[in-house]
């Protein structure tokens, strides 16, 4: 994290058995569980602790190398954008605030583009075939990402109008 000092080793690029790995992995079973329950979206959005460390996993940096970057980057942004989409209806204040703070932090298009290179990326977009390698997503992570990444477009045009 860029204010902890923190180096993400990525060992092989694209390697399962490093540390970022486990990151990402996490980073998925969260933006599952986010997007499906509401209440456990409200608890994380409003949490003085995990907003701050999902922000700061939009903004990597060189802490690991450029695949993890890609990836740790773009499911952060969009853990952020399941909780703006959750927002509706919610009525928190600090739920409410988070929309600004992407914004002034990240940047809007910025915001978008690190959900968007994930959803391009090689490894979600044509997974190997062989058994042997390892799939990093399968088709209906694809789909969710996909329709999360709508629904947040959709939600966050509304919030600007």
């Amino acid at each position: 994290f860029p204010d902890d000092e923190v180096t993400i080793d990525s060992g092989s690029p694209e390697s399962p058995d490093v540390p970022a790995a486990a990151l990402l992995a996490a980073l998925k079973l969260l933006s599952y569980w986010l997007a499906s329950c509401p209440q456990a979206c409200m608890a994380f959005a409003s949490s003085p602790v995990t907003v701050p460390r999902v922000m700061d996993l939009m903004l990597l940096g060189n802490a690991c190398g450029p695949f993890f970057k890609v990836h740790l980057e773009g499911l952060a942004a969009l853990l952020m954008g399941i909780c703006i989409k959750g927002e509706e209806g919610a009525g928190s204040d600090d739920i409410a605030a988070l929309m600004p703070l992407v914004a002034k932090k990240v940047g809007i298009e910025e915001f978008q583009g690190k959900v968007e290179r994930v959803i391009r990326s090689d490894v979600l977009q044509r997974p190997p075939r062989s058994l042997a390698n390892f799939r990093w997503y399968n088709s209906r992570f694809r789909s969710f990402l996909r329709e999360q990444q709508q629904a947040v477009q959709r939600r966050m045009v509304q919030l600007y109008v």
